[in-house]
Formats: C-alpha cells, structure tokens, sequence
C-alpha cells in the first residue's frame, strides 16, 4: 500500500498557509495531490474485529472498491476478520504472528469472551 486517498480530510499546512478539509493523495509517505473529488483506487478497513461474524460482507454492502486492511496490532479482537481479506498491512515486527506465532490459541480467546457456553462461530 504505497498510495492512500484520505477523502474529505483536514490538511492542516502552517508553511503554506493553509487548513482546509479536501481529499489527499498520499504517495509513498509523501502527499502527491491535494483537491476535491479525487478518485479512489480503494477502500482502508481498519482491523477486523473479533472474527465472530463476516465482515467482508459488511464492507461489501458498503463499497465495490477493493479493500485494504491495515492492523493496529495483533490481537485476535482486531484480526479475527482477516481471514476473509487478501490485502493486510502489518507492521514487520508481528508480520509472523498472523500465520506461526500467536501466542493466544483462538479457543483461549473464545473462553475469555463468554460467560457461558454459546454457539460462537468457528
């Protein structure tokens, strides 16, 4: 993810002089194109929450962009939905945990939520 559109954000720029709300272009960490309407090439979800539903058809209903999820941190409540996305951002030092290392077994975290057994989705 070397290009992010933040539609309708607050560019604040002292140097220049200006603060206004627009759509801002970011490309490779640097802000490539500022102005209204600029078209998006995807959509960011943050984390995935918990796991114990399909979110991707939660953001299917809400755009036909592609998505990109970008995670905070690896904890199974803001993973547990990464299953149903191709395209994760993560920081290098937890890039492993996703798939070899969690520390957590995803049982453990399912007995920690509950107060009583329940049918909580697999």
């Amino acid at each position: 993810m070397d290009r992010i559109l933040i539609k309708q954000g607050r560019l604040i720029d002292p140097a220049n002089k200006r603060d206004m709300v627009c759509d801002i272009l970011i490309c490779q960490g640097k802000i490539e194109k500022i102005g209204n309407g600029l078209p998006a090439e995807n959509a960011v979800l943050i984390d995935t929450g918990l796991g114990i539903a399909n979110i991707k058809k939660v953001t299917d209903s809400l755009t036909t962009l592609p998505i990109a999820v970008v995670t905070t941190h690896v904890h199974w409540d803001h993973i547990g939905g990464h299953k149903y996305f191709d395209n994760i951002a993560v920081h290098e030092s937890e890039k492993d945990w996703l798939s070899v290392k969690f520390p957590i077994p995803l049982q453990a975290v399912k007995s920690n939520l509950m107060c009583k057994p329940c049918d909580f989705p697999p």
